[in-house]
């Protein structure tokens, strides 16, 4: 593309030599050289706005993710800032962590889809074969003009970011020592009034690995609803 401007440029040289030498100005030569350079910089200008030389392809992926952290019922993928200023979404893919940094790209999250996945769209102008390419010297031969991510999420799953992740872990850090708490409370108070109520209580092991089991149930339930709602 830029062989002509090239040309014109190598004319107005060699008008401006003859110049230096006759002190004879060929104005004919001259304005050619002129055309040639400004036709071809027009010619460049068109080229870019109107992907010359290249085709459109559009690419579409999509990928299963898995949560960056699990929390009691919940699961979490994490945002945070890259150094360029752009969001940045962490979650795991075959128990590996990944990223993927938007570069200023439209990213949106949809909910209560029924698995999680990351959706890639991307529109490109392309020079796909080597004479295109040769055309398009000093020109660039790909050109993205369009692109998008879409996280799609079950009902159980958040975008959080990593403090935040961090504050909800403290919410449950200490809910199997509060579960053993409140279940060794519940079944001595619930074995004191079985055996007060009934003494045969006292030597039935299969009632009170029942009893054990139903408090455990119980209160293993109710902390873990505390916690959710928390």
């Amino acid at each position: 593309m830029y062989i002509l401007m090239a040309l014109g440029f190598f004319i107005l040289l060699f008008v401006a030599y003859r110049y230096y030498r006759t002190h004879s100005l060929r104005w004919v030569l001259m304005i050619f050289g002129v055309l040639l350079i400004a036709v071809d910089w027009y010619g460049i200008k068109q080229a870019q706005v109107h992907h010359f030389g290249m085709v459109k392809q559009e690419i579409n992926k999509s990928v299963a993710i898995q949560p960056k952290a699990t929390v009691s019922n919940f699961n979490f993928i994490t945002i945070s800032e890259a150094k360029n200023g752009s969001a940045q979404y962490h979650y795991m893919m075959h128990n590996k962590a990944y990223k993927t940094v938007t570069n200023g790209v439209p990213t949106r999250v949809v909910r209560n889809a029924p698995k999680a996945t990351l959706k890639s769209k991307q529109v490109a102008y392309n020079a796909t074969s080597f004479w295109r390419k040769l055309l398009l010297i000093g020109l660039p031969d790909n050109t993205l003009v369009d692109s998008k991510y879409t996280f799609s999420l079950p009902k159980t799953w958040h975008v959080v970011t990593s403090k935040q992740l961090k504050e909800v872990t403290a919410l449950t850090s200490d809910t199997q020592a509060k579960i053993n708490s409140e279940v060794t409370k519940e079944v001595k108070a619930q074995m004191a009034a079985k055996i007060k109520a009934n003494k045969k209580f006292a030597k039935d092991t299969d009632a009170q690995k029942a009893l054990q089991k139903q408090i455990i149930t119980k209160v293993t339930t109710e902390v873990n609803k505390e916690v959710n709602q928390a």
